[in-house]
């Protein structure tokens, strides 16, 4: 953690030091001592916390944080003062200060500072990357003449895109990013169906307002290391650093493109700006090959079986010519990310024809890909997938993951095609199935179970809600119709 000390009196700036290194051994402190150069340190650095003294020589601390403020700048701060001064407390506060110290301070009252400024740095960091996410779809989604966005010119941008198991990498960075707070970085993303990546836009503060390689290699480190620890195959390329945000979003086409060529990278996090020189030593077959498992596993993973069939044919014709690294190094990357046992030689060796291809990888990927024909539309397939299958515990998230598509999507797709939203569906699945088993003469817990609830009360509620009746009441209803029609039949 990194924090900053403003305060002319030296004795109290060692306590504070002192303090914050026996809460946080590892910390690391920086220290002003007039106000003129906590405003210059705050608009060249980030910290984690700076603590303030109201009364400096010739700025005071609060008119220093205020033109700060004004300017822009969001970081949590502490108040520190040696008198009760309720009316400088109340404009601190006003001005976003995390809190009110007293000296001589406390472990226990900086302890509890810290923590207010962590708390604090956590709703900045939300704060912005929300603010970013909004800029992404203002910047996708808006036509015609666009606002200039105003830029900050100590921040730089680099895009990235990867591409893998897009939904699990999400989740991965998702969890990265709720825990990480460093102040000087930001990373927003979005699943892109279209291309079937996932882009990110790395943000860092550059101290001196240009790209800076060693911390754009320190970012990109992180990444690469916390996709690592995660064990999920992936592949991605980054793209140039740019001090404007929509600079950065208009690599993402190209980016996209270039992936293409992946099973030639020699990382699986490689750069665009080394791309070309790295694919000199292939020629356009070569190239072309790379294409084409790119494309047929994606193809794959969409469950598009006419695409994947022309796209793997086509490699067929060209494989054998290859050489046998580039061959193992193909092989590698289909093993890799169709997370199969099973050889591309074995596939599309001898240069098979469609007919011969669609059995071997029907046999090879029946839960990807369908020898019979593929159908036409997905939702009606998910519709018949949850038929067969709404006893389990279904998810957007999960049927999304099944058949390709990010889970807003999904959501919002289902919604259009059905007229019903996913719960709503599968909520009527169940209860027609639940009104029948109680007609039948089941138990009101019995039929609740055989229809995916476990809370017996939270079923009759839904009942009730849908038909009009609790449950026991049906099975009431269905029990004396049934007996009288044994009485009409007897007497007749």
């Amino acid at each position: 953690m990194r924090y900053l000390i403003a305060d002319d009196e030296p004795l109290a700036r060692y306590n504070i030091r002192r303090l914050l290194l026996e809460i946080d051994s590892h910390a690391w402190i920086e220290e002003v001592e007039h106000g003129r150069t906590l405003v210059q340190v705050l608009r060249e650095k980030t910290f984690h916390g700076v603590f303030v003294d109201i009364r400096m020589p010739g700025i005071d601390g609060l008119t220093a944080i205020n033109l700060l403020v004004q300017e822009g700048y969001t970081f949590p701060w502490v108040v520190l003062t040696s008198y009760p001064e309720f009316s400088y407390a109340k404009e601190a506060l006003d001005l976003g200060a995390c809190g009110y110290l007293l000296k001589p301070v406390e472990r226990k009252d900086v302890e509890e500072a810290c923590r207010r400024c962590f708390e604090q740095l956590k709703k900045i960091k939300k704060e912005h990357l929300q603010d970013l996410k909004k800029r992404w779809e203002y910047c996708l989604c808006s036509s015609g003449q666009k606002e200039k966005i105003p830029e900050n010119p100590r921040i730089c941008y680099i895009p990235l895109v990867l591409g893998g198991d897009l939904f699990s990498l999400a989740q991965v960075i998702e969890e990265y990013l709720s825990l990480q707070y460093d102040p000087d970085e930001n990373l927003v993303m979005r699943i892109n169906m279209e291309g079937y990546t996932l882009e990110l836009i790395g943000e860092y503060r550059s101290e001196k307002g240009e790209e800076n390689p060693p911390v754009r290699m320190a970012v990109k480190e992180r990444l690469r290391l916390l996709l690592e620890k995660t064990g999920l195959p992936y592949y991605g390329l980054e793209g140039m650093v740019v001090l404007q945000f929509e600079e950065a979003l208009e690599q993402f086409p190209s980016l996209e493109k270039n992936l293409f060529y992946a099973p030639l990278f020699p990382q699986r996090l490689f750069s665009w700006m080394t791309l070309r020189e790295s694919l000199l030593p292939y020629g356009s077959r070569e190239l072309e090959g790379a294409q084409f498992l790119y494309e047929g596993i994606i193809a794959l993973k969409r469950r598009d079986e006419e695409r994947a069939l022309e796209c793997f044919v086509s490699l067929g014709e060209l494989f054998e010519d290859f050489s046998k690294e580039l061959q193992q190094t193909f092989d590698q990357f289909f093993q890799t990310f169709v997370e199969k046992q099973v050889s591309l030689e074995y596939l599309i060796g001898g240069r098979p024809n469609i007919p011969r291809l669609r059995e071997r990888l029907g046999l090879q990927f029946p839960d990807l890909f369908s020898v019979s024909q593929a159908l036409k539309d997905p939702i009606k397939e998910i519709q018949q997938y949850m038929a067969a299958h709404f006893r389990e515990e279904l998810s957007v998230a999960m049927l999304a993951r099944r058949y390709g598509f990010s889970p807003n999507y999904l959501s919002s797709l289902f919604h259009q095609k059905t007229g019903y939203t996913f719960i709503e569906y599968l909520t009527f699945l169940r209860l027609a199935k639940a009104r029948l088993l109680l007609r039948e003469g089941h138990s009101v817990k019995e039929t609740a179970w055989e229809v995916g609830y476990r809370d017996e009360k939270y079923f009759a509620r839904l009942y009730r809600e849908h038909f009009g009746v609790v449950p026991s009441e049906e099975k009431d209803a269905a029990g004396k119709s049934e007996r009288l029609k044994k009485l009409t039949v007897n007497n007749g």
